[in-house]
């Protein structure tokens, strides 16, 4: 989550994480193999990818971008049909991970709230407390692996 705060700089119009669920859920989809043949899923598998989207001063942000050398690789895409791949892909997401084959499903309680990414769990707290919520706010890596062994029917 760190690339997250790192990217702020950039003024990105969009930051979406997807993760291997996700992917796992798209092998053998003919729908989403041009999407799976970009991003090398298949001949370079990963655990998590971080989507960033701009709307202005494009080239100059996709520059920055670039040379930041955040993760493991990076794909710029060129096209608006590049483009649309991934975002299929992201916005089929929870279709996707419900459509899942056997018992072992993600819970649909489960929100995720935004909050400015350099103020972590405690903007996350001061929220919860805000609305009256009585739900217990975990730390982003605590609640992923929660959610991680929920999908696997592990608990």
């Amino acid at each position: 989550m760190q690339a997250t705060v790192e990217l702020l700089d950039l003024k990105p119009s969009a930051i979406e994480h997807i993760d291997k669920p996700l992917f796992d859920q798209t092998k053998g989809q003919l729908h989403f193999q041009a999407a799976r043949d970009l991003m090398e899923l298949d001949t370079k598998p990963c655990e998590a990818i971080l989507i960033v989207e701009f709307y202005e001063d494009v080239a100059e942000r996709l520059t920055r971008l670039a040379s930041m050398r955040l993760g493991l690789r990076t794909l710029i895409c060129e096209s608006a049909a590049e483009m649309n791949h991934v975002w299929a892909m992201r916005k089929a997401g929870l279709s996707l991970l419900t459509g899942r084959v056997g018992p072992a499903k993600p819970r649909t309680g489960v929100t995720l709230c935004s909050c400015h990414p350099e103020a972590g769990g405690s903007a996350q707290k001061d929220l919860a407390q805000a609305i009256g919520s009585r739900v217990r706010v975990a730390p982003a890596a605590r609640l992923r692996r929660k959610i991680l062994r929920r999908l696997r029917g592990s608990g």
